[in-house]
């Protein structure tokens, strides 16, 4: 008998584990859900993964307990896809994740927060009030390294995809380097950026800054006039 190497067996330990897990939390209900409720628990669990803060200590334990959440959900509904097909019968079973349905994502207006990585641990808190406000925030500051320059292409060039898609913007302009409402050559590119989409195509975007920012930032002469304009506003 052929034996697995040491990843396949750990690939196998994972799907035995998964599989262990989703009879104990859904067996009861597996059969009953239909494609929508268990696109909404994949939602879910995507959306706690994205709210994870790897500086936490605890963010390896966190990040494991949802991947094994995820496994779980695919391998119960691989089995129900390959013995009853994609279930899109209505679902008796009153749905326990109302906050993810698709119908209210397809309201959402999109929205961008931009800044400094610096503050990416308060792009969290603020992408966390901006979707209880029913906005979708498609991209906000990350903590990546800028030295690995493959990690900052990336995430420069999807910045830049992202706001491509994006309804609104909200730079968040904290205090940086002792200066207030600081706005970096970078941040200030790319609200310029939404601005002139907003005046050649006479669109609704909302573009927001978080704050005034001081009179020793760089740009302050041009936000000046965009909020004279009424191109942009203040958020609070």
């Amino acid at each position: 008998m052929e034996k697995f190497t040491v990843e396949e067996e750990q690939i196998k330990e994972v799907i035995i584990s998964a599989r262990i897990l989703e009879e104990y939390l859904w067996g009861d209900y597996n059969g009953e859900w239909n494609i929508e409720e268990w696109r909404r628990m994949f939602r879910k669990r995507i959306q706690k993964i994205d709210d994870i803060d790897v500086n936490n200590p605890h963010a390896i334990i966190e990040m494991r307990k949802r991947l094994m959440q995820n496994a779980a959900l695919s391998v119960a509904l691989m089995k129900i896809l390959d013995t009853k097909g994609i279930p899109v019968k209505e679902c008796d079973i009153p749905s326990n994740l109302p906050q993810y349905a698709e119908e209210k994502r397809v309201n959402m207006r999109k929205i961008i927060i931009a800044g400094s990585a610096k503050f990416y641990q308060e792009a969290l808190e603020l992408k966390k009030e901006l979707e209880k406000m029913n906005y979708s925030v498609i991209d906000y500051p990350k903590n990546i390294n800028v030295n690995i320059e493959t990690e900052y292409k990336e995430a420069y060039e999807s910045f830049y995809e992202n706001l491509n898609k994006a309804d609104d913007l909200i730079l968040l302009n904290l205090d940086k380097n002792g200066i207030e409402g600081y706005i970096g050559y970078e941040s200030f590119a790319e609200l310029s950026n939404l601005v002139v989409k907003k005046i050649q195509d006479n669109n609704n975007h909302m573009i927001y800054i978080y704050k005034m920012p001081s009179k020793e930032v760089g740009c302050y002469d041009e936000i000046k006039h965009f909020l004279e304009l009424g191109y942009i506003k203040l958020y609070k």
